[in-house]
């Protein structure tokens, strides 16, 4: 596991954005379309105040996400947290608004990160890791499962992905995340209770692979007052991928990304741009301030039974 600063934002920088790939992804090739990272090489045009990172970790495709194996998906949520501190561990970077975007089943891993810090907070049990909570503004989504349908159960869903990313599938292991709807269903309550905050985009795939829509629109969306939704004419593999600030999708996800900043700061990711003919790499860039970040009001505390129900997981 590793992650990687693309951008450092200036000497303040406003907020951080952290990119999270799905499986058998990478830190730098998920988001890239030939040599060209978006993260890297295009949206620091788009958010010069804001410091962008890329998170990348091993998952042990044989057990994605079975309770017995350390190499889940969803085991990988403490080592994200984790960075995460380490990397805002100078005086005053704590406080600093948090921005995520997750492509496919890095959604998940981002969702179970923000329940596992949660309940840090709400139980003030570690100070550090339930800051990742409470400084969290919003999400971007990429095709991620968040839930099954009326004629396909979530452990179906989760586990047509995965045959999209294994070049040849185990069948024990389609088999087993089928079996695994409880715990996403677990997992998707439990974000449920403590998203009601935070501002989320969702991005749904407009085109087919060669296994067609692999994350449908129904499995793709997220009810909720602050949820926005966008279509991007991409397949699942692909969606995440752009060479030019001119793309459609680019555009879109990337106006999706800067709202949520706009209404995390007040102000437009527009007023930070640097003027014509400014080399990014010469200076802070004067533009978004961040108000001084709270760690209240919060979402409500989780139940009991929602806070301890991935004991297992």
């Amino acid at each position: 596991m590793a992650y990687q600063l693309l951008w450092n934002g200036g000497d303040a920088p406003d907020a951080d954005i952290w990119f999270v790939h799905g499986l058998r992804g990478n830190l730098i090739d998920t988001w890239s379309s030939g040599k060209v990272c978006w993260p890297r090489d295009l949206l620091k045009v788009d958010t010069p105040t804001c410091r962008i990172f890329t998170w990348g970790y091993d998952v042990n495709v044989a057990n994605v996400t079975h309770a017995a194996s350390h190499a889940t998906i969803f085991g990988h949520a403490e080592s994200l947290l984790q960075d995460i501190c380490m990397s805002r561990a100078s005086k005053g970077e704590a406080e600093r608004p948090l921005v995520f975007v997750g492509h496919s089943l890095g959604g998940l891993v981002i969702k179970e990160a923000l329940i596992r810090s949660s309940e840090y907070f709400f139980n003030r049990q570690d100070e550090e890791l339930g800051s990742v909570y409470a400084c969290t503004k919003g999400i971007v989504f990429l095709g991620t499962p968040h839930r099954g349908s009326e004629l396909t159960s979530y452990g179906h869903v989760v586990a047509k992905v995965a045959k999209v990313f294994l070049r040849n599938p185990n069948e024990h292991l389609i088999s087993l995340l089928e079996k695994e709807s409880p715990i996403l269903e677990r997992q998707r309550r439990s974000f449920a209770s403590i998203s009601k905050n935070l501002d989320i985009a969702c991005v749904i795939e407009e085109l087919p692979t060669s296994l067609g829509i692999v994350v449908p629109e129904s499995s793709a969306t997220i009810d909720g007052f602050n949820v926005k939704y966008q279509q991007i004419p991409r397949n699942h593999m692909d969606m995440c991928k752009f060479a030019t600030q001119d793309e459609l999708g680019y555009k879109r996800v990337v106006f999706l990304l800067c709202n949520i900043i706009k209404r995390t700061l007040g102000k437009s990711c527009s007023q930070a741009r640097p003027s014509a003919g400014q080399h990014l790499a010469a200076g802070p860039t004067p533009g978004l301030r961040a108000p001084q970040a709270s760690l209240a009001p919060a979402p409500e505390t989780p139940s009991e039974e929602t806070r301890h129900q991935y004991d297992k997981v």
